[in-house]
């Protein structure tokens, strides 16, 4: 009876592996692509990072190969995210720093040439 747990225990915990690095992916992906990443904690990130990894070493002592690659895939997402909420930070710090841009105008089309009609029109007047 002992074996059929402990089969069923790594049943359920490939199954949470599984679980929980898809939603990691898309949440990385997410937060990529957005380039949102204000709503994390800083704090919480590294806390989080430094968290897992010691999670790893406690499942190297204890010789758990489960634990030291859950905890290191979990690790490796939470310092993805952090890098991702520092790099997303300094843009946003440069993008504010750097001067505005001059308005482009294009100089071949018809309508930048002439000016607005509605104001030198002569319809309507008596």
């Amino acid at each position: 009876m002992r074996n059929a747990s402990r089969d069923l225990s790594e049943v359920l915990g490939a199954i949470a592996i599984v679980l929980g690095t898809a939603g990691g992916i898309f949440q990385l992906v997410k937060s990529h692509n957005s380039g949102e990443t204000t709503s994390f904690s800083p704090t919480y990130l590294i806390c989080a990072t430094v968290s897992e990894l010691l999670f790893a070493a406690q499942g190297g002592m204890k010789r758990s190969a489960t634990l030291v690659i859950t905890r290191i895939g979990a690790f490796a997402y939470f310092a993805i995210l952090l890098a991702l909420y520092v790099s997303h930070r300094m843009e946003r710090t440069t993008a504010s720093t750097s001067p505005p841009r001059p308005p482009t105008t294009d100089s071949a089309s018809p309508a930048a040439s002439r000016p607005d009609e509605s104001c030198t029109s002569d319809r309507g007047r008596t």
